[in-house]
């Protein structure tokens, strides 16, 4: 017999979540029945590079940094993710260890997949299998893209940049403005696209003179013109 929905079931949560597009009610409960609930608080390191890869994470709330640490003290941001995306499921499919840092931004409700059962899961669901292809082989193009952008120059990388998250995971407000559901620092920009932060810091402060953008207190971008940045910065 299904349990009954609760507020905090994990089905509940799991099922309008990209992975788990299609799976059939029986092959929803076999996932979640072992998952567990975990609260992370911000500014914490939920993987750690060189970790044993364990377990797999699905954001249920909250907005996470994939980073990797160079020799020289700098910080390469790989990636941002946040709800409905799934976090170290590298080190879980490879059974290796991890092979960059995990920090969260806020606060983060997540739910914790093991190895083993997430394997296994994987081999009886075709359709969960499928999911996760589609799922890394969006990330591959997402992280293609970034590669490219290195060709421009300074203000038309962070414009592109800023469409990118726009295009993947903005909030379309009534007024045509996109909100960037992350919190991005200068700093955090600077690194993405491979500039000083000086030079950022002055690109943000013309584009909000320009009304292109809007920074809310906790340093959420808001694009009050996409389309003008777009056709700016083409």
């Amino acid at each position: 017999m299904n349990r009954a929905g609760t507020a905090d079931d994990p089905r509940d949560l799991m099922r309008p979540m990209a992975l788990f597009a299609g799976l059939s009610e029986a092959e929803l409960e076999r996932v979640a029945t072992p998952v567990r609930m975990r609260r992370v608080p911000d500014n914490t390191n939920l993987i750690s590079l060189e970790q044993r890869g364990n377990e797999a994470y699905l954001i249920v709330e909250g907005t996470v940094r994939v980073q990797v640490e160079q020799e020289d003290g700098s910080t390469v941001i790989l990636a941002y993710l946040t709800t409905g995306d799934l976090v170290g499921e590298m080190g879980v499919v490879e059974r290796s260890t991890r092979s960059a840092t995990v920090k969260t931004l806020e606060d983060c409700r997540l739910l914790e997949m093991e190895r083993g059962h997430f394997n296994d899961c994987l081999r009886e669901i075709p359709r969960l299998a499928w999911n996760l292809l589609a799922m890394m082989s969006g990330r591959l193009r997402f992280a293609n893209a970034r590669i490219q952008l290195m060709r421009y120059d300074v203000a038309k990388r962070l414009a592109r940049q800023l469409l990118a998250f726009a295009d993947t995971i903005g909030i379309v407000n009534d007024d045509g403005s996109i909100s960037i559901p992350l919190r991005l620092t200068q700093e955090d920009l600077a690194n993405i696209i491979g500039a000083s932060r000086e030079r950022v810091n002055r690109i943000i402060r013309t584009w909000q003179k320009r009304k292109l953008i809007r920074v809310d207190p906790g340093h959420r971008i808001v694009l009050l013109d996409p389309d003008r940045l777009d056709d700016l910065y083409r």
